[in-house]
């Protein structure tokens, strides 16, 4: 904050003080936070996209009629000797 002092009032006996003014307000942060933070959010949006798309094929393969696991145990069946 930077303050500019008042005008003094001549009171008979000397100067009387009026105080300051606060004329700016200055913003203070700590870089190394904000990047924390924002470093925290990416890779908070970058795993709830993962697992939403790895819940799709989790699905995918879970349905046991329409889905592509009967295909796969096929194919596997058919690799045995």
């Amino acid at each position: 904050m930077t303050q500019a002092g008042r005008t003094p009032v001549n009171a008979g006996f000397g100067y009387l003080g009026q105080g300051v003014d606060a004329t700016s307000v200055m913003r203070t942060y700590n870089q190394y936070l904000v990047t924390q933070m924002q470093t925290a959010q990416t890779n908070s949006s970058y795993y709830t996209t993962q697992s939403q798309q790895l819940q799709q094929v989790a699905n995918m393969i879970q349905n046991s009629t329409q889905s592509v696991s009967p295909a796969i145990q096929s194919f596997f069946a058919r690799c045995r000797p």
